[in-house]
């Protein structure tokens, strides 16, 4: 294994370990606070810290970067791909939340498919349904314990990958950093205007505390993202991204005392060993 293989599967191990964290403590808050609420307060502290990357980096030197309408499009996927994860957070199991979260690599092939004229072979549509099959077993549509908010939680990986898709046709003349500012200022104004609807509450000081360690944690990790796609090849770093279940499922035990029940470890495994095959192979058919 190289150097920067090495060096950036421990930086997917982190970004993902980060985000576990600003999750569980984003759930602790939202027993007080509504989604939009949160989403809102985060976002303005996201997009301050964002804006001062962008004007060191020279980006707003291209205004009409900011109102390209891939990049715009991207920023409102992202923003209900966002609200309807926190939203899902606060009724669902983190592992659960996570793992639904974690099929939307496999839902890009089909959505790249249908909007870019992307073709792939039979095993990676085998690939495809297998995972579809392990969300199924997590939602569990007709059984008892059938919950509206595990469907909210897929609606957010539907969003995700079509936001992956978007992102692919944005020109290359938009910097990066102005994507990732257009797309944290979207998904600030969503939970305003959420919060505008549902109305403010007044936020305890746990909430505020919330807020910004969750966006140092959460910035920090999409740094450590960013940083592991540089150091290493994308179809090797990118299977390590899984490991966020176990940070996931080890804290949603440690601090609520959950853990998966037999159909939800099945559905897991099967959305884990989907994606990976699918990594795989993309890998074997670039290499042909």
């Amino acid at each position: 294994m190289t150097h920067g293989n090495r060096n950036g599967i421990l930086a997917i191990i982190a970004a993902m370990t980060l985000f576990a964290f600003s999750d569980t403590i984003m759930k602790l808050a939202l027993a007080e606070v509504p989604a939009g609420q949160l989403l809102f307060v985060r976002g303005i502290i996201l997009v301050v810290a964002g804006a001062a990357i962008v004007w060191r980096s020279g980006g707003f030197a291209t205004p009409r970067a900011f109102i390209e309408p891939h990049t715009l499009l991207r920023g409102a996927l992202e923003a209900v791909a966002a609200f309807c994860f926190i939203a899902a957070l606060a009724h669902i199991p983190l592992a659960l939340n996570t793992t639904i979260n974690m099929a939307t690599p496999l839902l890009v092939l089909p959505v790249a498919a249908a909007l870019l004229g992307e073709r792939f072979g039979w095993r990676r549509i085998g690939a495809i349904l297998a995972g579809f099959a392990g969300v199924l077993l997590i939602l569990r549509p007709g059984a008892d314990g059938f919950d509206i908010w595990l469907v909210v939680s897929f609606l957010s990986a539907v969003l995700c990958a079509l936001r992956d898709v978007i992102t692919r046709r944005i020109p290359q003349y938009v910097p990066s950093a102005v994507v990732t500012l257009v797309t944290l200022a979207a998904v600030g104004a969503f939970g305003g205007a959420v919060a505008f609807l549902q109305g403010f509450v007044p936020m305890p000081g746990f909430a505020w505390f919330v807020v910004f360690a969750s966006a140092l944690i959460s910035g920090t990790g999409m740094y450590c993202m960013v940083l592991s796609m540089r150091l290493g090849e994308v179809t090797v770093v990118s299977p390590f991204r899984y490991t966020g279940l176990i940070s996931t499922t080890l804290l949603g035990w440690l601090v609520w005392g959950y853990l998966p029940d037999l159909y939800a470890w099945c559905g897991m495994a099967l959305i884990v060993a989907a994606g990976l095959y699918a990594l795989w192979r993309e890998r074997k058919v670039k290499a042909a």
